[in-house]
């Protein structure tokens, strides 16, 4: 892989970081009652 290749990577690695972190740990709960909802 190439750098330029490993820079895009890079950047759409941190893209999903910020909107996991942009999801609040109250969004994070409640997708965590979906998934236990879904599981019952």
């Amino acid at each position: 892989m190439d750098i330029i290749q490993a820079r895009k990577h890079l950047k759409e690695y941190e893209a999903e970081l910020k909107k996991y972190q942009s999801l609040s740990r109250v969004g994070l709960l409640m997708e965590y009652e979906k998934l236990n909802n879904k599981a019952c």
